[in-house]
């Protein structure tokens, strides 16, 4: 994962009281950071994410690919704990795929589950480290 000098911001809205977010530009991070601050403020979705990540070097296809064989290796023991690997909430920085059986939730069973988070630039696996570093960027202030 990588954490440039440079930040773009994802929002669902783009015309905030009095603020114009240009979704194409790229900000210094203490700018982006007030940025998200005031749409919050105003009870709206944004974060702020590494430019880098604007112009992924992999598709959700490959990524897939990379979720599927580590899915494999935890689930080739006991395949029948486990639901069909399915596509989750992306982030700006990595492609998201999990796996759950809620049909055997519901039937009171303890089904394994699974995430798995591709960085879309290099295609490798984040670890929870990463994952979490990624959330402290955006939810430390």
């Amino acid at each position: 994962m990588c954490l440039g000098p440079l930040f773009k911001i994802e929002t669902i809205e783009n015309e905030i009281k009095g603020l114009t977010v240009n979704l194409e530009k790229s900000y210094p991070l203490e700018e982006a950071i007030e940025i998200v601050r005031i749409i919050r403020s105003q009870n709206n979705f944004a974060e702020l994410y590494p430019d880098v990540y604007a112009r992924p070097t992999i598709g959700e296809d490959e990524a897939m690919g990379v979720a599927l064989k580590e899915y494999q290796k935890y689930t080739s023991s006991n395949p029948d704990n486990y639901g069909e690997l399915t596509v989750g909430a992306h982030k700006p920085i990595y492609y998201s795929f999990y796996c759950r059986d809620f049909q055997k939730e519901e039937d009171g069973m303890s089904p394994g589950r699974l995430s798995f988070r591709v960085d879309k630039l290099s295609g490798k696996l984040l670890t929870s480290a990463e994952v979490k570093a990624y959330s402290k960027l955006n939810y430390s202030f």
